[in-house]
């Protein structure tokens, strides 16, 4: 190695120490993170969600030896698809958490970012201006830029920004002179780009200025990319590099209807074009003059942030017009496209500028509304983070502006100069100072170190666990809102822990496992316990004495071993009901294991519990929390749900289920009790008045029953539906059987009708009539048989002469209980109001009934042992009328 060689290696290792020092000053104190083991740098609304992310990728892999693209530690008891955030960094924290433990092992990926940025910047622009003061100042410029120091608040993938200048170098460098030595360099900077942030930073930044990079040099008519051997390089590289990242994508496109990325707030994500020239609206000199604009503004304040500075402005004006020439024209070019679409998809200043047009409000659209819906970028919400792009170009035109004012400055003059100018841009483009950190709320609290003593695979249920707000269309679930931070701080805790947890939060949150809290028998009592409360009814009949006492076999059914209630939370309920689940626990899962005024813990006996003595109803999986919808209480259910039924002994039941669907079309129901499918039956849409239903007659087990309902909606297969709620049920009652014993019928009969129905009496008031009186009949039909036909009851009323004066047809119980639906052995008690015409002369009328088929119209053969019957109709009596 040469002198020289040697030379400009201390050069460059004295320039990194200067960008260190510079970290260590400007982010103070975040290099208390490297020393106490429970602070972070930044410490926002993410931070302890990547905490968890970083524990996770390394217990997946060192310790489980299983894939991290899918967990159960999160989600319990079904788990879900885990969107890898930032695959570099969660590759080296797997050396470096059991060196420096994970808070440890964070802060230094932040601190490493800093200095990082800003050689790799100074590289960059040292190879186009060959100035080292200047390229020093681009590196400041963009690694302490306020797009930076926002992110670095808690998005470990946007603040690693530091391989981003890296690559626009070696692109550079391969159009110069290729060769595989720098194939290899722009494949691994590639690597190292894409796997930054292999979402945003992939198609925001990388993609871009590769075809950019292109089609610029070809559009200009670079000799360079005539060369055969350049496009062998560029292509080698970059299928080269596109083939060993490839691996973490394809979990982006596994099971794509739950979205990865959730759209609906891209106006939110895009800055306002005020947000690029006033600094942050924490700067510690400027809040006060800036903070309102801000209000005014809209945004999120972490994508909102994009200040690049008043100093680089000036250098970047100064290069425009006095250094043009290619490469300040490419840098020049791509910042100006980079910093349009940025802007989101309509034009705002000082917030969205509105014009207007009659009595509507119309915008000034922007080009990022026509890509808005194309593949890919209809995935990316955050227009602002190609903000990142806009401040590297800033910093490389800058370098070039500094460059050319201080050509011919002495070397003193250089010193002095830059001093003066590095520490007015360091100073304007502050974030916070002093940087905000994380200390006392990471400190865990002492019960999930017990917890963590006790190494099983059982779950952990937090009460609260998880807080959802939902829109308008789903005002009848009554989920008050809890900042979404608080389950990131759950997942921090179950690091410390190291069991499943139940909920939690990801940048792809499948419906299914965040709805089992709000689900699932006894944890959703729990979570919300109106229902369990004495002075509220349940919408469904729910024994709540039964379900508290077998809490614990529920809760053991899905491995849930451990049951935290944070007493300081449970505010976010009703003051009623927040001594419920604490007193509840205690009935359930006895005495806790830990109480230490904010904490109170229960253990969950993972055995057998004994089933109940007495019959119970208990509102099984599947359902919301009672809600309200068009003023009556009812309860939401999923696209399955179940009742859990115990018996003390065998019996038959059915229900009577009053409900309505969510859907656009009417729903189809199935119903089955212990996996043997019931019956099928149809719901209608909101738009209807709500059904009541009788279902088939079922039989019970002695014990414990499960009916389970199954919901698919009636019409076209590719109908979008609510993924939330596809049943809303105003009450379901359970309808006792009854039996030739429990009936005792003014008149008495034996005839069979078919082989299938027995009619064994009726009841009759009065036995006089007038004319436009009602006659009161009942009927008790007995069924011999389970029947696949629908039949129906007609009942005549004739003359002495065999004329017909009246007659009226029905289906059974009302129109609500078909032949269908009758169980093998049940009495069904039929009642029906029989209307007498107005002008029926006196005399003597007799009564016949029987029944006939709903389809064919055919009548059921009628026998009778010893009493009057034709072959189809059965004489129930003579009636006088006066």
């Amino acid at each position: 190695m040469s002198n020289k060689d040697v030379s400009v290696r201390k050069l460059n290792l004295s320039i990194y120490g200067a960008y260190t020092l510079v970290t260590i000053i400007v982010t103070y104190p975040a290099i208390t993170g490297l020393i106490y083991r429970y602070t972070i740098p930044g410490g926002g609304y993410d931070s302890t969600y990547f905490l968890w992310h970083l524990w996770w990728i390394k217990h997946a892999i060192l310790t489980l030896g299983v894939s991290p693209t899918f967990t159960k530690a999160i989600f319990y008891p079904m788990g879900g698809v885990l969107l890898l955030t930032s695959p570099l960094n969660e590759l080296a924290s797997l050396s470096l958490q059991p060196l420096l433990g994970l808070t440890r092992t964070y802060s230094f990926l932040w601190l490493f970012s800093f200095p990082t940025t800003g050689f790799t910047t100074y590289l960059l622009g040292y190879y186009f201006t060959h100035n080292r003061w200047a390229a020093f100042i681009g590196g400041l410029i963009f690694s302490f830029s306020a797009y930076h120091y926002a992110h670095a608040i808690e998005h470990i993938s946007l603040w690693t920004i530091q391989w981003l200048p890296l690559y626009a170098l070696a692109l550079f460098l391969l159009l110069k002179k290729p060769s595989l030595k720098r194939t290899a360099f722009t494949t691994v900077s590639f690597i190292l780009a894409v796997t930054t942030d292999h979402v945003y930073y992939t198609f925001y930044f990388i993609i871009p200025i590769t075809g950019f990079f292109l089609i610029y040099h070809w559009i200009t008519k670079d000799a360079r990319l005539r060369q055969r051997s350049y496009w062998v390089a560029i292509a080698g590289s970059l299928i080269v590099g596109g083939l060993l990242v490839s691996p973490i994508y394809p979990h982006l496109l596994k099971a794509r209807g739950e979205e990865f990325i959730k759209r609906g707030d891209i106006l939110f994500r895009s800055p306002d074009l005020l947000a690029y020239l006033i600094p942050a609206s924490e700067h510690p000199a400027w809040h006060g003059l800036v903070a309102p604009l801000y209000n005014k503004m809209g945004n999120l304040i972490t994508e909102g942030t994009v200040f690049i500075g008043y100093a680089a402005t000036i250098l970047m004006l100064l290069a425009l017009w006095k250094q043009r020439n290619e490469v300040t024209k490419f840098w020049a070019i791509f910042g100006v496209l980079a910093f349009i679409f940025s802007l989101g998809p309509i034009l705002s200043l000082a917030g969205p500028i509105e014009i207007p047009v009659d009595d509507l409000k119309t915008y000034i659209p922007l080009p990022y509304i026509l890509v808005i819906n194309a593949p890919i970028v209809n995935l990316l919400r955050a227009p602002a983070r190609l903000a990142v792009v806009v401040q590297l170009a800033v910093a490389i035109l800058a370098t070039y502006g500094a460059a050319m004012i201080t050509r011919h400055w002495p070397t003193m003059w250089r010193v002095g100069g830059f001093t003066v100018l590095g520490i007015f841009i360091l100073f304007e483009s502050l974030y916070q100072f002093p940087y905000p950190i994380a200390n006392e709320s990471l400190i865990p609290p002492p019960i999930y170190e017990r917890i963590a003593q006790k190494k099983n695979d059982l779950a952990v249920l937090e009460i609260p666990s998880r807080a959802r707000v939902y829109t308008e269309e789903d005002r009848f679930i009554p989920v008050k809102s809890i900042s979404r931070n608080f389950s990131f701080y759950l997942m921090y805790y179950a690091t410390i822990h190291e069991h499943p947890i139940l909920g939690g939060e990801s940048g792809r949150t499948p419906p299914a496992p965040a709805a089992f809290l709000d689900t699932t028998t006894f944890i959703r009592e729990l979570m919300f316990p109106t229902g369990l409360m004495n002075d509220t009814s349940a919408v469904i009949p729910t024994n709540n004495d039964e379900l508290i006492k077998h809490g614990a076999d529920l809760l053991a059914k899905h491995k849930i071993g451990y049951v935290i209630v944070h007493r300081n939370l449970l505010s976010y309920l009703d003051e009623s009901e927040q001594p419920i689940p604490e007193l509840v626990l205690r009935q359930s899962l006895g005495p806790p294991f830990y109480d230490d005024g904010n904490f109170i813990g229960f253990r969950v006996p993972q055995k057998d519990v004994a089933p109940p003595t007495d019959e119970a109803i208990i509102l099984g999986d599947g359902w919301y929390p009672k809600g309200q919808l068009y003023k009556y209480p009812v309860q939401g259910m999923l696209q399955t749900g179940t009742l859990l039924i115990y018996e003390p002994e065998p019996a038959m039941m059915r229900l009577s289920i009053t409900a309505f669907t969510t859907m656009p079309n009417d729903a189809t129901v199935t119903m089955s009790i212990n996996d043997t499918p019931i019956e099928t039956f149809q719901l209608p849409s909101t738009s209807a008045t709500p059904k009541t239903h009788l279902t088939r007659a079922f039989s019970l087990s002695e014990g414990l029953n499960e009916a389970k309902f199954e919901v698919q909606h009636v019409g076209p297969p590719t109908q979008q539906l609510n993924p939330r709620a596809y049943l809303g049920v105003y009450d379901i009652t359970p309808q006792n059987i009854l039996h030739p014993t429990d009936v005792s019928p003014m008149h008495q009969m034996q005839i069979n009708l078919g082989d299938k129905i027995e009619l064994i009496g009726y009841d009759l008031n009065p036995d006089t009539i007038h004319g436009g009186e009602t006659l009161n009949l009942t009927l008790y039909w007995h069924a011999l048989a389970q029947m696949d036909d629908s039949y129906k009851v007609f009942i005549h009323l004739l003359d002495q002469h065999g004329n017909k004066i009246a007659q009226y047809d029905a289906v059974p119980h009302n129109w609500m209980l078909p032949t269908t639906a009758w169980g093998r052995g049940e009495v069904i008690k039929d009642e029906y109001n029989f209307p007498i015409p107005p002008d029926v002369p006196r005399g003597q009328y007799q009564i016949w009934t029987g029944m006939y088929s709903a389809e064919t119209l055919q009548r059921l053969n009628v026998h009778m042992e010893g009493g009057s019957t034709t072959d189809d109709s059965i004489l129930l009596g003579d009636i006088d009328a006066k």
